[in-house]
C-alpha cells in the first residue's frame, strides 16, 4: 500500500459516535496546508474491510468501539493498518491508556474534547513526517546491511589475510585466509583483544 501523492492524503476515521466522526471529518476537509479527504468506519470490522480495499495515508481511531475496547482496539487496528501511522482518539479520562497505546505502536493521541482543526492538522502532519522518516531509516538500514554483506563476502573470498579490529584492538572480523595464515581460530576471538601489533587507524602489514 503506497501513500497518495504529495500534499494529498486520505484518512480513515474509526469512530462509532456519528457526531464526533462527522466533526473530525469536517476538520479534515478544512485542512489548509494539505488536500485531505476521509472515510468513516463505525467499528473495527468495518475499518478492516476498508483497509483491505482502499488506500489510506493515516488512521484516526477511537479507543472505545462496539466490537473492541481499550488497548485491544489499538492492537487490532495496528495489526491491520498496513504500517500506516495510527493516531488514537480518546476521552480525557483515558490518557494513561492512550500513552500505553503509543508504547504499542500508535504514533500519537488526541483528546476528542480538545481537538481543533489546527491541532488536528498539525498532529496529522507530524505523524506522517515521522512515518516518512522511519521508512527512510528502515530503507537505509536495509541498504547498509546489504552493503555490509557484500563487503563481508568480498573480504571472505580474498586470498590475503584480513583482520579487522576497532581502535582498541578488539577483533571485529577475520577472514578465512587470516585463520589459515596464523593457524588460529580468530572467529572464536571476535569481541576479544587481537593480540597482534597494530597502530590505531593505520592498516598494518605483518611479515611472518
Amino acid at each position: 500500500m503506497s501513500l497518495p501523492p504529495e500534499n494529498s492524503i486520505r484518512v480513515l476515521i474509526v469512530e462509532d459516535n456519528p457526531g464526533d466522526a462527522v466533526l473530525i471529518q469536517q476538520m479534515i476537509a478544512g485542512f489548509v496546508e494539505t488536500a485531505a479527504e476521509s472515510r468513516i468506519a463505525a467499528n473495527i470490522e468495518d475499518a478492516e474491510a476498508l483497509l483491505r480495499t482502499e488506500e489510506f495515508s493515516l488512521i484516526l481511531c477511537d479507543l472505545e468501539l462496539p466490537d473492541s475496547a481499550g488497548l485491544e482496539t489499538v492492537d487490532r487496528i495496528l495489526s491491520n493498518s498496513q504500517a500506516l501511522p495510527v493516531i488514537v482518539l480518546t476521552g480525557g479520562d483515558a490518557r494513561d491508556t492512550a500513552i500505553d497505546a503509543i508504547r504499542l505502536g500508535a504514533q500519537d493521541f488526541l483528546e476528542k474534547g480538545a481537538v481543533t482543526s489546527t491541532s488536528l492538522e498539525r498532529i496529522v502532519a507530524h505523524s506522517l513526517e515521522r512515518q516518512s522518516l522511519n521508512r527512510a531509516l528502515q530503507n537505509s538500514m536495509v541498504e547498509l546491511e546489504a552493503a555490509n554483506a557484500r563487503f563481508v563476502n568480498l573480504i571472505s573470498d580474498l586470498t590475503d589475510a584480513v583482520v579487522v579490529t576497532d581502535p582498541g584492538g578488539i577483533v571485529l572480523f577475520v577472514n578465512p585466509a587470516a585463520e589459515r595464515l596464523f593457524a588460529r581460530d580468530f572467529a572464536a576471538a571476535i569481541g576479544e583483544k587481537c593480540g597482534l601489533p597494530m597502530e590505531s587507524g593505520v592498516p598494518v602489514e605483518l611479515g611472518l
